[in-house]
């Protein structure tokens, strides 16, 4: 199957944003005497410029 999100697009449309929602990530705060678990909620994005879309 073709990948098709790779390929590069000649319309010259920008996507305003891509990224990646509800990702859970576990990570631990420490201090000089004890280290504290703590699950991250994380939502990242950027924009995508038109010469940018189909690159790797």
């Amino acid at each position: 199957m073709e990948d098709v999100q790779n390929l590069k697009d000649d319309r010259g449309i920008r996507i305003s944003e891509v990224g990646i929602s509800n990702l859970r990530l576990p990570l631990f705060f420490k201090d000089d005497l004890d280290r504290y678990p703590i699950i991250a909620d994380i939502e990242m994005g950027v924009d995508l410029f038109s010469e940018d879309r189909g690159r790797i």
